[in-house]
């Protein structure tokens, strides 16, 4: 399917009601060090994406990644998810929406699959919805469902008391570790809150890269097999056209966040 150029100011400024959820089947210009503890660090030139755009695909986030991996320099295709072959890529993307359908549209083939390529030494980068669906555990309003990617081995808790009302949105300040702050930041940034999940329990395997409000954490780095996993619960995808909701300080964190998880070494992190 080909993608209409959109008009993503308006799309990020007004967010339609559908943005993440994950209901299912019961059961100094210095970057973040987003690396954990012993996780390999070779490096890869113009490294090659795919992005989920299937069902329960939010189409402005597919848009907007769409956007900022054309603004890094590198190639990207779409896939349905059970359509997902792994000698395609070195990054799978996966974005906000509803992951429920984005579980099922991988289908058990799609998503062993997709654990065999991280194994392996692929990327995967999980946003809102797709931070969901790569979690041991999800657990929904209150409900808890077991997810079969566990990529990330715990629980991915959603939507957050205190924060915009899902179906609501607004957006919302994260705190970074001091040690990973630029200079002015005020050790913070700034991201759309759509739904979205905060991380526990925190295994050794695991970094936090920010954290919500309340302290719980928001994004994370880790690592499973040779491959590289971030996850991050609230939306920081927006495209330069979604100013002023997000600050260019924000949009630089994650074009280096999905650098770290492609392993790209074309060129001196944003």
């Amino acid at each position: 399917m080909r993608l209409q150029k959109p008009r993503l100011f308006a799309l990020f400024a007004a967010l339609p009601l559908f943005g993440c959820g994950a209901r299912g089947k019961s059961a100094r210009n210095q970057q973040p060090s987003l690396a954990p503890a012993g996780l390999a660090t070779t490096c890869r030139k113009a490294p090659r994406v795919v992005l989920y755009a299937g069902a329960g695909a939010w189409p402005e986030g597919v848009a907007a990644l769409h956007e900022t991996v054309n603004e890094l320099g590198w190639s990207i295709v779409e896939t349905r998810g059970a359509d997902f072959v792994a000698r395609d890529a070195e990054l799978l993307l996966v974005g906000g929406g509803w992951a429920p359908s984005q579980r099922d549209a991988f289908g058990p083939r799609g998503l062993s699959e997709v654990q065999r390529f991280v194994r392996a030494g692929g990327g995967y980068v999980g946003i809102c919805a797709g931070a969901y669906l790569a979690s041991r555990t999800v657990r929904w309003e209150g409900q808890d469902y077991d997810y079969p990617l566990a990529l990330f081995d715990g629980v991915a808790e959603g939507p957050i008391a205190g924060l915009p009302s899902w179906p609501g949105f607004g957006t919302i300040e994260l705190a970074r570790a001091p040690e990973d702050a630029e200079a002015g930041s005020a050790g913070s940034l700034r991201a759309h809150y759509y739904g979205g999940a905060s991380f526990s329990p925190l295994a050794p395997n695991v970094k936090v890269l920010l954290r919500y409000p309340n302290g719980a954490a928001a994004a994370l780095s880790l690592s499973y097999g040779q491959g590289r996993v971030l996850l991050t619960g609230p939306h920081l995808e927006g495209p330069a056209s979604a100013e002023p909701g997000l600050r260019a300080l924000d949009r630089r964190f994650f074009r280096h966040a999905l650098r770290w998880a492609a392993r790209d070494c074309s060129a001196s992190a944003p």
